[in-house]
C-alpha cells in the first residue's frame, strides 16, 4: 500500500508539472493547436457564443435561438385556432364562438 501511495503522489506530481509546463508552452505560442480551446458555449445548444444571436437561451433554429410556433388566430377574436372552437366565426364567449 505504501508503495501505491508513493506510485500515485508521483504520478500526480507529473501531470502537475507537465500542465505547468503545457500552460507555460501556450504563452508564447496561443496560436498553437495544442494550446486551442473550445469555443465558449453558454447555452449548451451547439452554437457558440460568438455567432449565436442567443447565447443565453437553448435553441435550435440555427441561430441559437428558441423556435417559434406562431399558432394563426383565423378569425381575429383573440383565441388561436388550436383551442378556437369556432376558427372561422368571431366569438367574444372566451371559446371563440358567438354567444
Amino acid at each position: 500500500m505504501k508503495y501505491l501511495i508513493a506510485f500515485y503522489a508521483l504520478l500526480l506530481s507529473a501531470t502537475a508539472s507537465a500542465q505547468l509546463t503545457v500552460d507555460k508552452f501556450c504563452e508564447y505560442h496561443s496560436q498553437d493547436m495544442l494550446c486551442a480551446s473550445a469555443p465558449v458555449d453558454t447555452d449548451g445548444d451547439g452554437i457558440a457564443d460568438s455567432v449565436d444571436q442567443c447565447p443565453t437561451v437553448f435553441g435550435l433554429d440555427g441561430t441559437g435561438c428558441p423556435v417559434v410556433v406562431i399558432i394563426p388566430d383565423t378569425d381575429g377574436d383573440g383565441v388561436t385556432d388550436d383551442v378556437d372552437q369556432c376558427p372561422n366565426t368571431y366569438g367574444l364567449d372566451g371559446t371563440g364562438c358567438p354567444s
